[in-house]
């Protein structure tokens, strides 16, 4: 490939234009387009004293990311990278971080009914909508985004979930679709559930991939993708009862040893043995929850938010809790109306209301909310890319809209 770009045959290669940075404690930074503040298509680190890690996204290929690593580590300049220790054993190595003043930078429109639900995958948005489509739209750095769509669902699709190479969609007709993430053909069909299925969680879990669904029956059902695969003969798996009312929202914390669950409560679950661990009581319902995935300044990792139906962010710090002590913080913002959607991007936390907007608490410091205007109607769900560190939101109103750091107003 390399050779190929010297001798200027260049009509199968994506040409990025960039600069690699050395970033203090080992890690090689492939930034698109330059600047600071620009995505990160590639970064390199030592993990170990013998093995590298390569994170990519699109347009780079597996192929292409390679061979950019092997290019970049492998000569006279970075060599003294080998010298370093691993990154994990740097402290305080600096950290992107993502800003809560984001403006619209482009609106994603193609005549869709409402967006129940979307999940960001690189340079891949996948929306849920209510009709039982789901839209699949690509959205390359340097070109215009493209939409294509196909009937998953008999009904809503209220929840989507990327895993391995699969995509998962959950719907109002009480089943689950596996898809195969490269193709987008039907893998397989997972029935089980007695009502509509609300929310999805999981990934690879103590070396398996499993899957979470919350549903109307008030259950939460496992599923093993091994079985999809045709692995394991599991299908149904391990269903945890134990709510008294649907089960909205569902989450892991950054290892994925606890699942939270919630309806009226919220309820977390050991993942490793599949048992209830704590019942943390709140009275009214939870519509959203979000895990923060990073310790800097006041925000801690697997703290957990919940957005409730008053309009109060509850949160408790999961490494912390036990059976004498599982009362909540709040955090209460100018916006009365319910959190119907949260989402992380490092130390900032995002929600979504019901009247339509917004609102960005920077939790490195006493958390104050920055209100983002933008949708006419209830904001139904939000997801964050942190490798670009866009924020996409979704609504009632019928728009998807891609938020930016000092993008300009749509």
């Amino acid at each position: 490939m390399l050779q190929q770009y010297k001798s200027g045959i260049t009509k199968h290669l994506f040409v990025l234009k960039g600069y690699v940075q050395l970033v203090p404690g080992g890690k090689v930074v492939l930034r698109f387009r330059g600047g600071d503040s620009a995505p990160t298509v590639l970064e390199a680190f030592r993990a170990s004293e013998d093995r590298w890690t390569i994170r990519y996204r699109h347009p780079l290929s597996a192929l292409q990311a390679f061979n950019v690593a092997i290019a970049v580590l492998n000569n006279p300049t970075t060599n003294v990278l080998e010298m370093l220790p691993p990154l994990t054993e740097v402290p305080n190595v600096p950290q992107t971080m993502p800003s809560p003043q984001l403006v619209k930078a482009q609106g994603l429109h193609h005549g869709y009914t409402v967006v129940y639900s979307i999940c960001v995958h690189g340079s891949r948005i996948f929306c849920g909508l209510q009709s039982g489509h789901v839209q699949h739209w690509q959205c390359p750095f340097n070109g215009p985004p493209r939409a294509s769509e196909w009937r998953a669902h008999s009904a809503i699709v209220y929840a989507l979930l990327v895993t391995g190479r699969y995509l998962i969609s959950a719907s109002e007709d009480n089943l689950l679709r596996v898809w195969d993430l490269h193709t987008l053909h039907l893998v397989s069909t997972l029935a089980g559930h007695r009502g509509r299925v609300r929310c999805l969680a999981g990934g690879l879990i103590g070396g398996a991939g499993l899957v979470f669904s919350g549903s109307n029956d008030r259950t939460v059902r496992v599923w093993d993708m091994a079985a999809v695969e045709g692995i394991s003969s599991r299908r149904h798996g391990t269903v945890l009862k134990g709510h008294a009312t649907w089960v909205r929202s569902l989450c892991c914390t950054s290892d994925r040893a606890l699942l939270c669950s919630a309806g009226k409560e919220v309820r977390v679950w050991s993942t490793a043995k599949l048992s209830l661990l704590h019942v943390l009581p709140v009275g009214l319902w939870v519509y959203s929850l979000a895990v923060c995935l990073t310790s800097v300044g006041l925000a801690q990792i697997d703290t957990l938010y919940a957005g409730c139906s008053d309009g109060v962010i509850r949160f408790w710090r999961l490494s912390q809790l036990d059976s004498s002590h599982l009362e909540s913080h709040a955090l209460t913002a100018p916006v009365k109306s319910l959190v119907r959607a949260l989402a992380f991007n490092g130390t900032i936390l995002y929600a979504g209301y019901s009247d339509g907007r917004m609102c960005a608490w920077d939790l490195r410091s006493k958390p104050i909310a920055q209100q983002l205007a933008g949708h006419r109607a209830s904001v139904r769900v939000l997801a964050s890319d942190p490798v670009s560190n866009m924020l996409f939101s979704c609504g009632n109103d019928r728009r998807v809209w891609v938020w930016a750091e000092g993008g300009s107003q749509d």
